[in-house]
């Protein structure tokens, strides 16, 4: 599952491509911040995606659905 999703989205080479750019300008210490960075944003996201999603409800009585 998680090979397909790399070899469909093609995010080996995003990430290829990032990690060239933070070695060439800042070393591996901007890569280490840079990942942490962007992990913590990556949270924020998902957090706030998820806090979105479980206003939705999706809970349905039966009497709804046989009708």
């Amino acid at each position: 599952m998680v090979a397909f999703g790399l070899t469909l989205q093609s995010s080996w080479e995003a990430i290829a491509i990032s990690f060239q750019a933070s070695l060439f300008n800042g070393g591996p210490i901007s890569l280490v911040w840079g990942m942490l960075i962007v992990g913590l944003g990556s949270s924020a996201l998902a957090a706030s995606l998820g806090e979105m999603a479980s206003m939705f409800v999706v809970c349905v009585s039966s009497t709804v659905i046989s009708s």
